[in-house]
């Protein structure tokens, strides 16, 4: 390609995007929204896990932003380059397939935010975490300021498990060895939901087929002081009977000559013949 022709690409791509601003359909009284920026503050945390704070509560918050790449909004550019107020056509059809409408302003509900970063912070151990939000506008852009102050996070004291003389309590003992909950770690209730699944996957290994992770219980004591908390696993008194007890394998019979193409009916176990702990029904 010859330079003349390159400089009219260059010239031709940079009439296009200045032919398709941003902000160019954006309604009037409302702005483009660019994005939220996250400022926490926490006690006590290191600067990774402040990074990683950081951005898992810009992910969480709503709406996303018009996507970019390489900072620009091609896909916005798009739509605003095909905009069109009918519904059918050519310039329809390009606008809907391969542009984006704009993220307007308005559509951003800074209470609801506020509250899902708050609370996403508590259940990170930071129970009395406060955010606040401050929106900015320039010209026909806005964006979001969230300031979430953390404050201290809690840690685990203690981890005390259900103890009693049932079979699903000594079973919970046995396989508490290896709990998620370790005395000293941040308080996180994505541990204590994994805690709840790993116990019920484990027992289910066991035998108790009919129990399940809603059945458990985790009790949380932060009154102890020092920003500690105590956790007390223990089965819902409410759990049905049958989720407390273990099952087990009864009888087991090996039908010889079984085949799923030529499916039997007759399963009549009498004529089956003991052998190293199993029926063999040898027709």
């Amino acid at each position: 390609m010859t330079k003349k022709n390159n400089r009219f690409v260059f010239f031709l791509c940079c009439a296009v995007i200045a032919a398709c601003s941003p902000t160019k359909h954006i309604p009037e009284g409302d702005a483009l929204y660019t994005g939220a920026t996250i400022k926490l503050s926490a006690d006590s945390v290191s600067s990774q896990q402040k990074k990683v704070l950081n951005a898992d509560l810009e992910g969480l918050t709503r709406p996303r932003p018009n996507g970019k790449f390489l900072g620009i909004p091609f896909k916005l550019m798009l739509w605003n380059f095909f905009y069109t107020t009918k519904e059918k056509g050519l310039k329809a059809n390009l606008q809907k397939k391969l542009g984006e409408p704009p993220v307007l302003a308005s559509s951003v509900n800074l209470d609801a935010n506020v509250k899902l970063l708050q609370n996403y912070l508590q259940n990170k151990g930071f129970f009395g975490a406060q955010v606040l939000a401050d929106s900015t506008w320039k010209g026909k852009k806005a964006s979001v300021t969230y300031t979430a102050n953390g404050g201290p996070q809690y840690h685990i004291a203690s981890v005390q498990f259900i103890n009693d003389s049932s079979k699903l309590a000594q079973a919970i003992t046995d396989i508490s060895k290896e709990t998620l909950l370790k005395v000293g770690a941040p308080y996180d209730l994505d541990l204590i939901k994994g805690e709840r699944t790993r116990i019920d996957a484990l027992l289910k290994e066991r035998g108790f087929y009919y129990f399940s992770p809603d059945f458990v219980l985790m009790q949380v004591d932060s009154t102890s002081g020092n920003r500690k908390v105590d956790i007390r696993v223990i089965v819902k008194p409410e759990t049905p009977d049958q989720a407390k007890e273990p099952y087990y394998i009864n009888d087991v019979y090996i039908y010889s000559d079984y085949s799923l193409n030529t499916a039997r009916s007759d399963t009549n176990h009498s004529k089956g013949e003991f052998y190293s702990g199993y029926y063999v029904i040898d027709p």
